[in-house]
């Protein structure tokens, strides 16, 4: 068992975390979550509960005070599902994601709404967000509600980010492409593949891009690529 594992060191590390997270040690803070992100948890007690939503609660603080603390809220948020298994996620913690949701931070709202996929996926609010100005934000929603099913609406709007003027959305379209293939993969869902084989042609042009983001973003989703043409 290592020193993560046990419980007792967990919570000395969460209480510390806070205490960076209050004092602005974004380099200590991150140390510990490096560790912790290595980590995953099939129970806890209430107090790692009861640490964690005081370092949630404390990210939102500073980050009210000071928008560059975002990262720090960001990753708090990220953590949730290393440390709070599913049948553990209770309200206090729902209730202060939707505050986080209202912040005015992308990366915060996408993490959010990839930690609720893992919570709450049957949540109708992720639908809300597939017409957000944020490339990462609408991508993230549309993850969630793309594991349920692959709809044409689902799909259509995939076209829709390739087809964007925006390199940054056209990016996330293949981003997305590439994790719903591997998801699907694993499933050994083989309809749903079929579905997404339709992008693999756009993508593997993409490859030749010339616009350096979209190009590199192609390149490393070559594998998913190759699963895709099998399955076309």
């Amino acid at each position: 068992m290592s020193k993560l594992q046990n419980e007792t060191y967990l919570i000395k590390i969460l209480d510390l975390m806070r205490d960076d997270i209050e004092n602005s040690q974004r380099g200590e803070f991150f140390h510990k979550f490096y560790d912790l992100k290595e980590q995953s948890y099939t129970t806890v007690s209430p107090e790692v509960i009861r640490l964690y939503k005081n370092i949630l609660r404390t990210s939102v603080k500073k980050f009210k005070a000071d928008k560059s603390m975002n990262n720090i809220l960001s990753a708090t948020i990220s953590l949730s599902h290393n440390l709070i298994p599913t049948n553990l996620y209770d309200i206090e913690i729902d209730e202060i994601f939707n505050i986080c949701l209202n912040l005015d931070d992308s990366r915060t709202k996408a993490n959010v709404l990839t930690a609720l996929g893992e919570y709450n996926p049957e949540s109708p609010l992720f639908k809300d967000y597939f017409d957000s100005q944020s490339n990462r934000v609408a991508a993230d929603a549309l993850a969630v509600e793309a594991k349920k099913t692959l709809s044409d609406e689902i799909l259509d709007r995939i076209d829709l980010f390739l087809a964007s003027t925006n390199p940054y959305f056209v990016a996330s379209g293949i981003y997305l492409i590439a994790r719903l293939t591997e998801y699907f993969s694993e499933k050994n869902n083989t309809e749903e593949q079929k579905k997404l084989a339709r992008f693999f042609p756009i993508i593997s042009k993409f490859s030749t891009h010339p616009h350096e983001m979209i190009r590199k973003r192609a390149l490393k989703s070559m594998p998913a690529v190759e699963i895709l043409r099998k399955s076309a």
